[in-house]
């Protein structure tokens, strides 16, 4: 392991050295993730445990290079617990919406709310989003997340309207994965119609670093 690590560290430290190119000075950083295998079968193991031990060396803040050992195993195999039991709870759309209200500061009063998601485990009760929307994004389910929020804010927007509350809106979040989802558009005017809403009262909130893309490549639903 100290013979890997030497290696690892060396790297780093000859990829941090400044280059030229176009006229411009250069420097990279980088993170390493490193595995040990007694076994020549084992290359998908292997990838698998370095691929963990590089997420840990960016989460631990990244420009470092992270062995794969007995402790990381043990939090490795908790991940992969958590991960099967995410994937389950988005799948059957078992996370939990909740609705922050929106006020007015003027006249005091709730003119809209924004949906936000949280899981409830069985073991652990509620887990915040800080702790379960890294891995949804690792997995690469930000999309499919991102329909069930769309989902729940549009029913309740209709339960808002059934109730009398017509002129107050909701909002939900968009992730770059949903944006850029082929059905997005058309699932979201789907459920507006169906529902028989008024779109000017759906809000899609985007955070600033999201990034469009080319604007010339744009689907042509948008």
């Amino acid at each position: 392991l100290q013979f890997l690590n030497t290696v690892a560290t060396n790297l780093i430290d000859a990829l941090a050295e400044p280059f030229e190119w176009s006229n411009r000075m250069l420097q990279c950083d980088a993170s390493i993730g490193a595995a040990l295998s007694d076994s020549a079968n084992a290359h998908e193991d292997l990838l698998m445990k370095a691929d963990f031990a590089l997420y840990e060396a960016k989460r631990e803040g990244r420009n470092r290079a992270t062995l794969y050992d007995d402790a990381m195993k043990i939090r490795h195999e908790a991940r992969m617990i958590r991960e099967s039991e995410l994937i389950d709870a988005i799948n059957s759309n078992a996370l939990e919406y909740f609705f922050q209200p929106t006020l007015d500061l003027n006249s005091g009063l709730v003119v809209g709310f924004e949906t936000l998601v949280r899981w409830r485990h069985p073991r652990h009760g509620i887990i915040p989003p800080d702790d379960f929307l890294p891995m949804v994004k690792d997995l690469g389910l930000m999309g499919a997340l991102d329909f069930c929020s769309m989902a729940a804010a549009l029913a309740e927007k209709r339960r808002l309207n059934d109730a009398g509350f017509r002129s107050v809106g909701i909002a939900f979040n968009a992730s770059p994965d949903l944006l850029a989802h082929p059905d997005f558009t058309n699932r979201l005017i789907w459920g507006v119609e169906g529902y028989n809403l008024d779109r000017t009262q759906i809000t899609i909130e985007v955070l600033e670093t999201t990034d469009f893309g080319d604007p010339t490549l744009a689907s042509s639903h948008a």
